[in-house]
């Protein structure tokens, strides 16, 4: 042992010297860390097995703490001149650890485990606990403390009661120095009787006390000295010069020399929204000052008494509620209850109603006083107000015709809940504040049609109608009855992607047709009819597409309605893969052919065929009659077959068996069912695009033409587009061909090509 540690270990106090063995369990039992040892004392006591302080202060009475071997050399110094400090801070009678101020103790040098922890934190009375977190001053980690939801003090001492969070992400040195400072002062400025002397805090900070000077004066004095010079003080911290002007002629004129949002911003040169925004900083800083001990960034504080006495203003007026105040009414009940002349609160009285958020609604008549709602008020009665008159409109809206007042009260209830709900006295007045309602000859009250929307004109013509109309058609409805409106120069995709926005409308059949809701809601039972008729008919399932051509031309729909009509019908229909559907009883006795002996069977058939090529029916004839299956079960076995690849000839449907590419049986890995016949297709689409000089042209007429001339069917057609990379839907109606971004050069942003391939290039991409 060197000289040094052994002249050491003599001046460490001894454990005989101290009065650590009354110490209470709980500082016992907390981590030996608060005891701001460095990092290398801490490993010597972890690796000794020590887990507390109870441990630590046992093995200075048996005097382990100078075994070297045991400790290494630096904890038989720093210990016992570590524990020799932390007696200096017992609480008398209670034997208690005041831990924060232990840790600031000049001996100890710099704070490295914080704890706020101590009696004097167990004595805060409630009031002191639950005042807001910017009573303690704070600049840097007061946004970080409420991330953390700590809005209090109480909740401040008690997130760092068990010392600092393991995970605290953004705390920084900073901002870690200023929490440990804070803690550091509350723990001083705690009284015997649980209260917080503020003042000395903000004292320990150098802020500014207002009053400067502690004294008697009369609330007149009080007022007149500080609250002028902390709106322009506060109005100065907000933006420099412009903030002062600001608050002088918003908050501390009188009202009629007050200037306008738009009188200031056009001073300045910025927007009426901006100075609104400023205004509105000041008194936000002002009422977190005076109602709820909130000085963050701010340098200066408010004597307890004009706290006080803001906080009893602020309550005796809520004592009032709902009642609504004139302005005269209003200071002269200020001026009783601060005992002030009127003269004096009339000269502030922009600045206090602001103040105590009384929001001021000035008459259209001049000689009227302005009327004052109290805080929250005015912004519940004008929701409350609003959200009724919503509710009117709402219901004229969606009736097809004028309502009598009984039916309009009973329609607009139904979008309003209990509280909320409009009595028949109260009707009329919620009607007079609309200028979109309008009140027939009769009586009635109907919504304006010249005040509705494109989509919801659109609503109002077809439920009227009762059936599906044209685009053309409801144009012309629509101008009859609104000749000004814009729907003349509007095209027809433009008008029917508002429609798509409304869920009333819905688009029926062919391109351009649209019906509404309530006629669907009717036609639900007449589809499943005409689908089960369709599937009956052809024997094998059905794509959606196919069920559409096959309803009457009044009762086509869309295909996601019939879709949405099929999957309703449960247990009568089946969905396939490829978007087909069939009867439920379709897939009943199913082939008792394996994969393994059709394909034996196929493998042998194109053998002796001594042909890539086998018609398609002649296909099914031969499989029926080797193997006895019926018609309809060999066409089931052979559909969707994967080695079985279905073209078009000039013989109709031909199949082609892919023994060589596919000898197991895979599925081949593409797009569509078809891919044979993808370019063929793919051509003739460029060709229609090229034709028509559009981008955008009709599914069914796409499919239709392909249909007739490529001599494929419709649901051969239809997969083939859609699942092609070259082509998009819109809306389910319409292709269109896709667009081709080209790569960017570096620096570049990407830059898209417009243009439109021929049959000989048909490897390019359309574009938009």
């Amino acid at each position: 042992m060197t000289k040094n540690l052994v002249k050491a270990q003599q001046n460490a106090p001894s454990y005989h010297d101290s009065n650590l063995s009354k110490l209470v369990d709980a500082d016992r039992a907390r981590p030996y860390d608060i005891l701001q040892l460095s990092p290398p004392s801490l490993n010597a006591l972890r690796r000794a097995g020590l887990s507390n302080v109870g441990d630590v202060i046992d093995a200075w009475k048996s005097g382990d703490i100078t075994k070297r071997k045991r400790f290494g050399s630096k904890v038989p110094v720093e210990v016992p001149a570590r524990l020799s400090t932390l007696q200096r801070y017992l609480e008398p009678g209670t034997h208690r650890v005041y831990w924060t101020r232990f840790a600031h103790d000049p001996t100890i040098g710099g704070v490295t485990r914080l704890y706020i922890a101590g009696p004097e934190f167990d004595r805060l009375c409630p009031a002191e606990r639950s005042r807001d977190i910017g009573s303690l001053h704070l600049s840097r980690a007061h946004l970080l403390l409420r991330k953390f939801e700590i809005h209090q003090v109480g909740e401040f001492i008690r997130f760092f009661a068990n010392g600092l969070p393991s995970e605290l992400p953004g705390i920084g040195k900073s901002k870690l120095r200023e929490i440990e400072e804070s803690a550091q002062r509350l723990s001083l400025a705690i009284n015997q009787d649980g209260h917080v002397d503020w003042i000395q805090i903000a004292n320990d900070l150098g802020h500014e006390i207002l009053p400067r000077k502690k004294q008697r004066a009369s609330q007149q004095q009080q007022l007149e000295r500080c609250l002028p010079d902390v709106v322009l003080r506060i109005g100065a911290l907000t933006s420099q010069n412009r903030g002062v002007e600001i608050a002088r002629d918003r908050l501390l004129l009188p009202r009629p020399e007050r200037p306008t949002l738009e009188q200031i911003s056009q001073r300045y040169g910025i927007t009426r929204e901006r100075v609104r925004q400023l205004e509105d900083s000041i008194l936000s800083a002002l009422r977190n000052g005076l109602f709820h001990s909130n000085y963050e960034q701010l340098p200066f504080r408010f004597r307890t008494e004009l706290e006080i006495s803001a906080q009893r203003t602020r309550d005796h007026f809520a004592t009032f509620g709902n009642h609504i105040w004139k302005l005269p009414e209003w200071l002269r009940e200020l001026s009783s209850l601060w005992d002030v002349p009127e003269s004096f609160v009339n000269q502030y009285a922009t600045l206090f109603t602001e103040l105590f958020e009384f929001e001021a609604i000035i008459s259209s008549n001049p000689r009227l006083p302005p009327t004052l709602y109290p805080p929250n008020l005015a912004i519940a009665e004008r929701d409350r107000h609003y959200r009724r008159m919503m509710a009117v409109q709402k219901a004229l809206k969606e009736a097809p015709e004028p309502l009598p007042a009984d039916s309009l009260l009973k329609a607009a209830n139904a979008h309003l809940n209990r509280d909320m709900a409009i009595q028949a006295n109260e009707l009329l007045e919620v009607i007079r504040f609309s200028k979109h309602i309008e009140t027939t000859p009769d009586g009635q009250f109907d919504f304006r049609f010249t005040k509705l929307s494109f989509a919801r004109q659109a609503a109002r013509i077809l439920r009227t109608a009762g059936k599906p109309l044209h685009l053309r058609d409801i144009r012309e409805r629509i101008l009859t009855l609104s000749p000004d409106s814009p729907v003349e120069s509007m095209t027809n995709s433009s008008l029917s992607k508002r429609l798509a926005y409304l869920d009333q409308l819905v688009a029926v059949g062919r391109t351009g047709y649209w019906a509404h809701q309530s006629w669907m809601a009717r036609q639900q039972p007449q589809l499943e009819e005409y689908a089960q008729t369709a599937l009956q008919t052809s024997g094998e399932p059905l794509r959606s597409l196919e069920l559409v051509k096959s309803l009457p031309p009044w009762q086509r729909h869309s295909v996601k309605t019939i879709r949405q009509a099929l999957k309703e019908a449960a247990g009568r229909f089946v969905a396939h893969g490829g978007d087909s559907w069939s009867l439920a009883d379709w897939n009943e006795g199913p082939a008792s052919l394996s994969s393994v002996a059709l394909t034996e069977f196929l493998l042998s058939l194109f053998a002796e065929a001594e042909s890539k090529t086998i018609d398609f029916q002649a296909l099914q004839a031969s499989l029926s009659e080797a193997t006895g299956l019926s018609a309809r079960e060999a066409r089931k076995a052979l559909r969707f077959h994967p080695a079985l690849d279905l073209q078009p000839a000039d013989d109709g449907w031909v199949a082609m068996f892919n023994s060589l590419e596919d000898p197991h049986l895979n599925p081949p890995k593409q797009r569509g069912r078809w891919p044979s016949c993808t370019q063929p297709v793919h051509d003739w689409l460029h060709q229609k695009f090229d034709d028509a000089g559009a981008d955008v042209l009709p599914l069914v007429d796409l499919a239709y033409g392909i249909r007739e001339d490529l001599d494929l069917t419709l649901a051969t057609a239809y997969a083939v587009i859609r699942k092609s990379d070259e082509f998009e839907t819109e809306g389910g109606k319409r292709f269109r061909s896709c667009r081709r971004v080209s790569p960017p050069e570096r620096g570049k942003t990407p830059a898209i090509r417009h243009e439109r391939t021929s049959i000989d290039e048909s490897d390019t991409t359309l574009a938009h």
